[in-house]
């Protein structure tokens, strides 16, 4: 049965209505019992807003660089925001990256991506990938990157990285990303 528990049988009761009552009340019990110890094995949701604990479904972290700490981009050369470190198992990766140019003449092109390679754009095949091109320097430009999946059996490591290719001025950029453990 691939995984599944086997649904609780409730056998045949016979004797006194009273007698079969109470039979088909402890099979109910035993059942709900059952789907208790389950709930509890595959790390159920929560209700009270508490974090899920490590290692349960609905685990969260994320990495962040803050306003305070933009990072300078020189034009044309792919660099990493922030990392996050994932234990084995099965996540949607996500992130977003702020764009600030104080001024430009032409167009930029602006890049932002996760990916288990440091400083290394992906193809975009299975998402993770977003890219823009806008002529507003010196506005602020953010790119939501679109989820990947990191699946494995050890610890990875996730990137969030950016690229910015403009003709003069500075960029700075900051940025989020995050994983939700799904199973």
């Amino acid at each position: 049965m691939s995984g599944r528990a086997a649904a609780p049988v409730i056998a045949p009761v016979s004797g006194a209505p009273e007698q079969r009552l109470q039979q088909l009340a402890d099979a109910i019990t035993q059942a709900n019992n059952l789907i208790a110890r389950l709930q509890s094995q595959i790390g159920w949701g929560v209700t009270d807003g508490s974090d899920a604990q490590p290692g349960q479904i609905g685990e969260y972290i994320f990495d962040n660089r803050t306003t305070a700490n933009m990072l300078g981009i020189a034009s044309g050369v792919p660099i990493d925001l922030a990392s996050i470190s994932l234990t084995a198992g099965d996540w949607d990766v996500q992130g977003a990256v702020y764009f600030q140019g104080s001024s430009s003449s032409g167009s930029d092109d602006l890049r932002a991506w996760v990916n288990t390679v440091s400083a290394t754009q992906p193809s975009g095949d299975m998402g993770g990938l977003a890219i823009i091109s806008t002529s507003s320097g010196g506005l602020v430009n953010m790119l939501a990157v679109p989820p990947i999946r990191a699946s494995g059996t050890a610890t990875t490591v996730v990137y969030l990285g950016c690229n910015a290719t403009y003709g003069s001025g500075t960029m700075q950029a900051k940025g989020v990303v995050r994983a939700r453990r799904m199973r």
